[in-house]
């Protein structure tokens, strides 16, 4: 890295969102193919409304701006946690940013990727510069000068050298942090049915781990929408595209090809945390012989804006442990996960039997056959909250059928002779939050004869129904509330 960089600045106010930064609908190109990567970086900065941004970032039939170095306000990079953003700015040509403040994704994205530096000011720099000044960023002594003033910046401290190395991975390669579990190979399986709109983040997203061993099997139910065609953008993919009886066989059949030490699933619509693939082998590394790894993970939508909305964050590894109880009526997560290859060759591939629960059934089992995990706060997985998911907006008739699921999955673990008397309790449990829920969903789609008749058995089975029916009524209401807005 050179000491000093000279050039014109390029100056923003407070609060540059990701979706001025490069928009949504650019999300799309895929920055891992050189000569996207190069097309991504001539959209940069295109989002700044032109009349308060009348000088343009990037001429007219240019790619690369003539402004390296970026002065910023207060909050730049808010918004979505989009990864584009600074590979947009990187590919664009930019080095340095000097803001007032960042968002903490921005920042983080910015040296997981080592695509940029993000300085932090000392002071407002905005009011006293305007776009075209020249300034010399002292990378040495964390100076910026302009117009013949200097600036102190705040040094970066420990990651300036991940940026030098070329980010996150490349740091731990470099640094030995990977020497005892850098051939420990991943394999991560993703089934797919007509996902053309979302399979290609979730791809960028295993890409963007940057991690040396890895494989990725894309096991497609037939699709017909373009989400072939995307997948053939990818030479590295391991593709079986054939029909299937859902989701479940998909991943059977992934697991049935892996040949990772690791698995781990990742659905078509969601995307992995920057990170995830080095904390994962971390922990393998100081505990050889654990057989899961789990992570926290993020809940996302998008709002009416295009804003990215944090609906839910678990970081707390009490309530995703692997337990029985985590497994029912907790957090089963199976996506924020990675499991030993050869755990399913002991306890067996997932049950076709449960179309819609056959991962918590799984996660019972392992849980009765006494596997333990170990488990770290660290985002691993990041689910989307859209009307297409089947983990987080299922139909009525599809979450009907996983209540069922989950009825009848206590039913065969109870006649398994294997339950404690602490996992009754929790299996009791589980069972009114089924029930309760199943009358709250029969009463949504109008049948309420039925939502009538569950509601009479469950209360006369067990009189503590009736508190796990207004509790789950009242989150009903609030979940409804929280998607909304």
């Amino acid at each position: 890295m050179p000491q000093k960089l000279t050039s014109p600045v390029y100056v923003v106010e407070d609060n540059i969102d990701t979706d001025q930064i490069i928009p949504a609908q650019y999300l799309t190109l895929i920055p891992t193919i050189p000569d996207v990567y190069e097309k991504l970086g001539s959209y940069a900065m295109i989002g700044l409304p032109n009349d308060l941004y009348p000088i343009e970032f990037i001429k007219k039939g240019t790619s690369k701006t003539d402004y390296k170095i970026i002065i910023a306000g207060k909050n730049f990079g808010c918004g979505s946690s989009r990864e584009h953003a600074p590979i947009s700015l990187g590919a664009a040509g930019v080095d340095v940013i000097v803001a007032e403040s960042y968002a903490r994704i921005f920042f983080r994205n910015s040296v997981a990727t080592g695509e940029l530096y993000p300085y932090e000011a000392r002071e407002r720099l905005i009011d006293g510069v305007k776009t075209g000044d020249v300034a010399t960023v002292d990378f040495d002594n964390d100076t910026i000068e302009i117009n013949g003033k200097l600036h102190q910046l705040k040094p970066m401290g420990d990651v300036r050298p991940v940026i030098e190395a070329g980010g996150l991975f490349n740091y731990a390669r470099q640094s030995g942090l990977l020497s005892s579990s850098v051939s420990m190979k991943i394999s991560v399986i993703t089934a797919t049915l007509n996902r053309k709109e979302f399979v290609g983040a979730a791809i960028e997203s295993v890409l963007a781990q940057n991690y040396p061993d890895f494989e990725h099997w894309i096991i497609d139910g037939g699709s017909t929408d373009g989400t072939l065609e995307i997948l053939k953008q990818y030479p590295h993919l391991k593709v079986l595209s054939e029909p299937d009886r859902g989701v479940y066989d998909a991943w059977n059949k992934g697991i049935e090809r892996a040949s990772g030490e690791l698995v781990s699933i990742l659905n078509s619509d969601d995307v992995y945390a920057p990170g995830a693939f080095l904390s994962c082998v971390n922990l393998v590394a100081t505990s050889p012989s654990v057989p899961v790894v789990s992570g926290g993970c993020q809940i996302i939508r998008i709002g009416r804006n295009g804003n990215e909305v944090e609906m839910h964050r678990y970081q707390n590894p009490r309530h995703y442990r692997l337990s029985m109880r985590n497994a029912t009526v907790g957090l089963p997560i199976i996506n924020s996960r990675f499991f030993r290859r050869s755990l399913f060759d002991k306890l067996g591939r997932f049950n076709l039997a449960y179309t819609v629960a056959s991962d918590r059934e799984f996660l019972i089992r392992a849980s009765l056959a006494g596997v333990t995990d170990v488990c770290t706060p660290k985002i691993f997985y990041r689910y989307l909250w859209h009307a297409g998911s089947l983990t987080m907006n299922a139909g009525n008739r599809t979450m009907l059928r996983g209540l069922e699921d989950g009825l009848e999955i206590i039913r065969e673990t109870r006649l398994s002779g294997m339950v404690a008397a602490a996992d009754e309790r929790t299996l009791a449990r589980w069972q009114r939050e089924l029930l309760a829920t199943m009358v709250l969903l029969h009463t949504v789609m109008r049948d309420r004869n039925k939502a009538f008749a569950v509601a009479k058995k469950a209360l006369a089975t067990d009189p503590q129904w009736l508190f796990t029916f207004l509790r789950c009524g009242a989150f009903a209401i609030g979940r409804r509330v929280r998607t909304e807005f």
